[in-house]
């Protein structure tokens, strides 16, 4: 029997010949994230659910691909798991877990697994990858939020005949422009622009794959906060507007919308539930989630939990970081940081003339209102700053004369997020992602 189940998110369940691979595990939110955001359409799932996991595997390390929580609960059920190689983080996190078998896969080198079972791991950049199933002559790709540029999803088409592409509908999983400090109307104007630009470059992916049938996933995110429930609209693409556009531009190809629990076999979908949470058009999905989603309040922690600790991350800020000298140039009047929680906030100035950190205000050029317990976890390295950032629970300022596109200030927030918090910002960021004026 072949079969691929939609866990839920970007996670599936590969089943041939009595083995199964499980992808990107990531159910059970930690009370930070629970308090902000939720898996939508729902699913309740208890690791029994799953069995045994003869292989698992992860594309990168981005949390919501590579959970910690996630994995400690499913660790005694995986026998192998499966790594693409040229990731030491994400090889460290699995191994810190306790996952003893480990194997790594090369980039477009096929791995057997079984007489019946292969799978070829493919990337074009440094995070994120996607995985080539061959279930006995089925193909299927998972491609996650993996978005690879034409050349390899050529070269991945062609040498593939791909019977089933999993493949991202939506770009709403992505920062911009939602850190940019702008009406609530500006915003979602650039973020139907950046949802436009996403379905022509997916189409394109689609022309070159050449799969028979494509299944939209990889995005079930969604903020429940009642002043946080406009970030799950904004123009974006539901599965069914994704798959409409996919076969009204690619003819021959069929597209199959499913919801996680369903299952995926050659010749159809099996559905879990018959319930509709998606709904068809973009009112009727926001109609759903105001009826469905609920949960505790957010919790900004306490700002004397962290103080301590920050204090080596902001000296490490203002002394320099290397490889981010135009970073710096730009900022040469300093940064203001604002740690927020319920004990009251803690205002720093980070001098960049004189190289030091001075609690209270100073005449910033960028300012950073952080809540402590989003700083809590970020020194704790339980999550990476780009999630942490998903949160969008983080507030930034820019005060400066110099003009910046809204791309690269949003990236310049993003840097300096990471720059002032991250232990090793180097690993996530350089100083080109931003293009800063000369």
């Amino acid at each position: 029997m072949t079969s691929v189940e939609y866990v839920t998110h970007a996670s599936l369940c590969f089943r041939h010949d009595g083995r199964s691979l499980l992808t990107d595990p990531f159910y059970w939110f930690d009370p930070l994230a629970a308090s902000v955001m939720q898996h939508y359409p729902p699913r309740r799932l208890e690791p029994s659910d799953l069995g045994r996991i003869d292989f698992l595997y992860s594309s990168h390390i981005h949390p919501d691909h590579s959970h910690p929580d996630t994995l400690a609960r499913l660790r005694p059920q995986v026998q192998t798991v499966l790594l693409p190689a040229q990731r030491p983080g994400l090889w460290q996190r699995y191994e810190g877990l306790g996952f003893t078998d480990v194997r790594r896969l090369q980039n477009g080198q096929t791995e057997k697994l079984s007489d019946a079972l292969e799978v070829t791991s493919y990337w074009s950049d440094p995070v994120d990858t996607c995985l080539v199933v061959d279930m006995g002559g089925t193909v299927a790709l998972h491609c996650n939020d993996c978005l690879p540029t034409p050349e390899l999803a050529s070269r991945i088409g062609d040498r593939h005949p791909i019977d089933t592409a999993f493949m991202l509908y939506t770009s709403a999983q992505d920062l911009y422009p939602f850190l940019l400090p702008r009406p609530h109307v500006e915003l979602a104007r650039l973020a139907g622009l950046r949802e436009q630009a996403f379905l022509h470059d997916q189409i394109e992916r689609v022309r070159r794959l050449r799969p028979r049938r494509v299944v939209p996933y990889s995005m079930t995110m969604t903020w429940f906060q009642p002043e946080q429930r406009w970030l799950n609209g904004c123009h974006r693409l539901l599965p069914a507007q994704f798959a409409e556009a996919v076969e009204k531009a690619v003819p021959g190809t069929v597209c199959e919308v499913v919801q996680p629990g369903d299952v995926v076999e050659r010749d159809g979908v099996r559905q879990a539930i018959q319930v509709d949470y998606w709904g068809r058009t973009l009112e009727e999905y926001l109609a759903n989630i105001e009826r469905h989603c609920s949960g505790p309040p957010f919790q900004p922690g306490r700002v004397g939990d962290v103080l301590e600790r920050l204090q080596s991350s902001l000296q490490r800020f203002v002394a320099g970081i290397p490889g981010f000298t135009d970073l710096y140039a730009f900022l040469r009047r300093g940064v203001g940081l604002t740690v927020e929680g319920v004990d009251g906030p803690a205002t720093f100035f980070l001098d960049l003339a004189t190289r030091r950190v001075q609690q209270g205000e100073g005449w910033p050029v960028l300012e950073v209102a952080v809540p402590a317990s989003i700083v809590a976890s970020m020194l704790d390295g339980h999550y990476d700053p780009y999630s942490l950032l998903f949160l969008h629970r983080a507030r930034f300022k820019l005060n400066s004369l110099q003009r910046l596109t809204p791309e690269a200030e949003s990236n310049l927030y993003l840097v300096t997020f990471m720059l002032i918090l991250c232990d090793n910002p180097g690993d996530f960021v350089s100083s080109a992602t931003v293009a800063l004026p000369a």
